[in-house]
């Protein structure tokens, strides 16, 4: 019995909701105060049918009402707005009062006031305390009606009282399915957000150990190897000692901080600068090299400097030429480094043997950046090193589309929330079916029996061979139901208040929450979210 009851008496609301949740609230919130808004000009214009402009006090307050709803809606998105759907009620209990004739337009419309203001509540409040708050509501109004307007009988506030009590009863065991589902998403986010981030890490961890090994190569190692190999370049001892120096502080470097943005640039112009090769520069000038690198992936930046800086370390020790003419150029959507020696060169079938294969290819291969290299034994070599501008530094791993699976959850919320309106709706006619000898007639059992339906049909896919079948029945629904609702009441003539206008909004709603080829709700509002 306390598990049956708990959903009417605790808090529906998570204390860290998700994206998927507070999504949910935003729609509520937002559906709330549009319906609170656009109804208070239902009401405005049935009162000036029923009583003409002598109404106007009538017209302010509605008016009032609308333009608060709107201003939470637009403006004052940290607005209390539990007030609002409790001055809907006795808004229509002013209605009743006001109008005094139970067949009136006014009297008609003020019943769907106190309705919608019961639905209100249970969509904008999820503490503990709605369900009573309606209930009190619906006691008072009918308190208020029984007396002020003796002569109406007892029938209209009993059913006031039923009507509300069903409401908030049907919205509060149909939310928890739904926030369950919301919650569901945010927790396969949550879940899914951690694996990427581990894979994030493991994955740049990886890359800059490589970028750290090829560093210390580049460095180092290269250098250790012209002294050992007594290239050209070490003839001069001076010379020695300041590629000495150069290489310490770029190891100090790698021991410390990773190279910043603003540094990219120049990662570029050291590599030029540090050659074991006198280096004659060509093309655009520094300045202009730092600025168009800067807003560049400085990972990739770097990387790429490393490129440049092995390729002229290889010419210094294997070219045997004096000087490396490097031209430095860009187009609209690359930057180009062009390497060119007169030197010996080599069989291009080798270069794997040549350290290019690790140091240059393994590098362009994973930040994105090409290569290419032209050589021939006595023709020299030319290495051209591009650049594409703007792009993002190339991932093993498969990054997931987020459209497709924001696109996923919000459809399964639209359609278990349509499911839970209908069913919310169906036992609210049953109940008022039930209560109301009105309502005895035929037409009332063909409405429950479309309701039920309409709510069989929406559970099974549409995507299946009769799918379309299926989905042409539903459009058809809310007419048949509408028909049936307004011919138990003889179209308005016989006992209006009873009139279940509500009912159509079942097989509507659950038309309009699936997710079929050609059209998605989903997919208009993650459209709407990406822009």
């Amino acid at each position: 019995m306390t598990a049956l009851l708990s959903p009417l008496v605790r808090d529906l609301s998570s204390p860290r909701p998700g994206w998927a949740e507070t999504s949910l609230h935003e729609s509520m919130r937002r559906v709330t105060l549009g319906l609170i808004a656009v109804w208070q000009l239902v009401m405005s214009c049935a009162a000036v049918v029923s009583l003409g402009w002598s109404a106007w006090p009538l017209l302010l307050l509605h008016a009032a009402l609308a333009l608060l709803a709107v201003l939470a809606l637009l403006k004052f998105r940290r607005m209390t707005l539990w007030p609002l759907p409790l001055g809907m009620a006795y808004l229509g209990l002013l209605d009743y009062v006001w109008s005094g004739d139970l067949t009136s337009v006014l009297v008609f419309a003020a019943c769907w006031q106190i309705n919608f203001a019961s639905c209100a509540l249970g969509l904008i409040l999820f503490r503990s305390i709605v369900t009573p708050l309606v209930l009190c509501v619906a006691i008072t109004v009918s308190a208020g009606l029984l007396a002020w307007l003796p002569g109406w009988g007892a029938d209209l506030p009993v059913s006031i009282i039923v009507t509300q009590s069903a409401i908030i009863l049907a919205l509060r065991f149909g939310l928890p399915a739904l926030f369950a589902l919301a919650r569901h998403a945010d927790s396969e986010e949550r879940v899914l957000a951690e694996a990427t981030e581990r894979a994030e890490i493991a994955h740049r961890t990886g890359v800059q150990i490589a970028e750290d090994a090829r560093v210390l190569h580049d460095t180092a190692v290269n250098t250790l190897g012209a002294i050992a190999n007594g290239g050209a370049g070490t003839a001069d001892p001076q010379l020695v000692q300041d590629q000495c120096a150069r290489d310490l502080t770029v190891l100090s470097k790698l021991q410390q901080d990773r190279v910043a943005p603003s540094q990219a640039g120049e990662s570029l112009l050291e590599a030029l600068s540090s050659a074991w090769i006198s280096v004659e520069r060509t093309g655009i000038a520094d300045s202009e090299v730092a600025q168009i690198l800067r807003r560049e992936d400085p990972r990739t930046v770097v990387g790429f400097s490393g490129a440049l800086r092995e390729v002229l370390t290889n010419a210094g020790k294997h070219s045997r030429a004096p000087v490396a003419q490097v031209h430095l150029s860009r187009s609209a959507f690359a930057f180009v480094a062009e390497v060119r020696d007169e030197g010996v060169g080599f069989d291009s079938d080798t270069v794997a043997n040549r350290g290019l294969a690790h140091s240059v290819r393994a590098r362009a291969e994973e930040l994105g950046f090409f290569v290419d290299i032209q050589s021939s034994l006595g023709g020299g070599t030319r290495v051209r090193l591009t650049l594409p501008l703007g792009a993002t530094a190339a991932t093993t791993e498969e990054v997931p589309d987020e459209t497709v699976r924001v696109n996923r959850t919000i459809s399964s919320l639209l359609h278990r929330a349509g499911l839970l309106w209908a069913v919310g709706v169906t036992g609210v006619s049953v109940i008022l079916s039930a209560v109301n000898d009105a309502n005895y007639h035929v037409s009332t059992l063909l409405m429950l029996l479309g309701m039920v339906s309409s709510w069989v049909l929406a559970r099974r896919s549409t995507l299946e061979p009769a799918g379309r079948l299926r989905l042409s029945m539903l459009v058809i629904a809310p007419g048949a139901i509408f028909w049936c609702a307004a011919a138990t009441v003889g179209f308005g003539d016989t006992h209006a208040i009873h009139w279940q206008a509500l009912a159509p909004t079942a097989p509507f709603v659950l038309v309009l929450s699936m997710n079929r080829p050609g059209f998605s709700a989903a997919s208009f509002r993650v459209e709407r979210m990406a822009s």
